[in-house]
């Protein structure tokens, strides 16, 4: 999984952010029987957030984690990974190679 952003206003929680888990060599990770959390934490604050993602294609290594609220109440960059509890119990860092740079854009305040 190459390195990359996902956009998303302070306080939201509609735009889920979806991806595909691959290992370093660029192959699709096959989640059959796995759990996957995601864990961000705030590059400034480094206050972390943690939940399960849903596997929404086993075979196509693909999973979507639904933002909660709070998740989104810090604005700025955070870094992102997602990490794999496979059937035997290994755990593996996805991506092991870079980050998911979560950009949480603030809110205008209302008048």
């Amino acid at each position: 999984m190459a390195s990359d952003k996902f956009y998303i206003g302070q306080n939201d929680t509609a735009d889920d952010l979806v991806r595909v888990l691959t290992k370093a060599d660029g192959s699709v990770i096959d989640l059959t029987g796995c759990t996957v959390d995601f864990r961000m934490i705030n590059k400034v604050s480094d206050r972390i957030i943690t939940g399960a993602c849903t596997v929404t294609s086993e075979a196509g290594g693909m999973v979507t984690y639904e933002w909660q609220p709070g998740d989104t109440s810090e604005a700025g960059d955070h870094s992102g990974k997602f990490y794999v509890t496979y059937p035997s119990t290994q755990i593996g860092t996805v991506p092991n190679n870079d980050e998911v740079t979560i950009v949480v854009d603030a809110e205008i305040p209302s008048a």
